[in-house]
């Protein structure tokens, strides 16, 4: 297969998929609330299977039939996003199997930033499995020695924990949520302990910004996600290292 034809294929499965998560980031919150609840809890907004498969068409047939309010969890960015984040895993690593699991890798964190960006949910189906693969793709040291993959999925749990707990016990508040340090681990697995120390700053300086621009345009005070920032700072921990690494 020619190398135009892997890019278009890779940004085609992007928009398939970022489809799927769009719809997963509206319906896994619901889910795991009635869940937690323990009583049923009716789903707003049924999708007619051509939106299912085609977000980005059905975003738009939905705001022309809808208000854009209506239709505003099926905005079609992640669909575009990935369908962007798959052809950089193609440009970054090549055909071949690391460069379908880095395409795993982005979808999993844009899923995960959309969830928590809308419902403050991070679940451990979405953080384990990601820690998990983690660990399996660098058991040849692939993106980084198995032993540092170990220890930064423990480090990125622990640092935050630490924070957790430290900011807790001065603020009488919970800075963030136990799914933050799962994905952070996640993170660490995946791009060794070497990488966490940046990726947590640029995670933090962007949501302080983002924050504190939120604050100045006189939004709510309410908590801030902080996957976003995660996720937003291991996509370019993954894809950019060389220029990562000269940053810091």
């Amino acid at each position: 297969m020619s190398l135009p034809a892997v890019y278009l294929l890779a940004a085609l499965a992007g928009l398939a998929l970022g489809g799927c998560a769009t719809v997963v980031s509206h319906y896994l919150p619901l889910h795991l609330r009635r869940a937690w609840r323990g009583r049923s809890e009716q789903l707003s907004l049924p999708l007619r299977a051509r939106r299912r498969l085609w977000p980005v068409i059905g975003w738009y047939l939905a705001s022309r039939a809808a208000t854009r309010q209506t239709a505003a969890w099926r905005t079609p960015w992640p669909e575009l996003l990935l369908a962007a984040l798959f052809m950089a895993c193609i440009w970054r690593f090549g055909p071949g199997w690391l460069a379908a699991s880095a395409m795993g890798y982005c979808l999993a964190l844009v899923l995960m930033a959309w969830v928590d960006s809308r419902s403050y949910i991070l679940p451990d189906i979405l953080t384990l499995p990601l820690l998990w693969a983690g660990l399996l793709v660098n058991l040849d040291g692939v993106l980084t020695p198995l032993p540092h993959a170990v220890l930064g999925a423990v480090v990125g749990y622990g640092v935050l924990w630490i924070f957790y707990h430290v900011f807790k016990w001065f603020t009488g508040r919970e800075g963030m949520g136990f799914g933050d340090f799962k994905l952070t681990a996640a993170l660490g697995a995946w791009l060794g302990v070497g990488e966490l120390a940046p990726l947590l700053l640029l995670a933090a300086v962007a949501g302080l910004v983002v924050g504190v621009a939120g604050r100045l345009r006189g939004g709510p005070d309410r908590p801030q996600p902080f996957a976003p920032f995660l996720a937003l700072a291991g996509i370019m921990a993954l894809m950019w290292p060389p220029h990562w690494n000269g940053f810091f």
